[in-house]
């Protein structure tokens, strides 16, 4: 069995299994690494330091996107901004999840200057909060 670690940039791995005990068993299994998962290895920082992993594809990030905007107390009176680059996924969820709650939400790319901060298909609500 491979590592994780051991896996190239641009490749997929499926997951047979984990060595890991405790709490960061529980954690690998909360973040979708179960047995038989497609792990996408994104990127590598610095002598492999914060690699990036796509997981079970995009639906946790909605999920946080979704439960993070329902824990606040948000000013439906001012704008609320959909912002998107590359993530269709997400925003597509995050369109649906606006339209059947009736939010009322202006549509935009993410530029060139909040994109280059943000990293790697950014996707995200800006709101005031009450």
């Amino acid at each position: 069995m491979k590592r994780l670690t051991d896996v190239n940039i641009k490749t997929t791995a499926q997951v047979e299994g984990l060595l890991s005990e405790g709490n960061l068993r529980e954690r690998m299994l909360a973040l979708g690494f179960t047995q038989g998962a497609l792990i996408d290895v994104l990127r590598k920082g610095p002598k492999n330091h914060l690699t990036v992993y796509k997981v079970r594809g995009s639906k946790k990030a909605l999920k946080k996107l979704i439960s993070d905007f329902e824990s606040v107390d948000v000013d439906f009176d001012s704008p609320i901004v959909l912002l998107e680059l590359l993530n269709e996924d997400v925003y597509e969820g995050l369109k649906i999840y606006f339209q059947e709650k009736n939010i009322n939400y202006i549509d935009a790319k993410v530029g060139c200057t909040v994109g280059i901060h943000s990293g790697i298909k950014p996707c995200g609500i800006f709101f005031f909060e009450k």
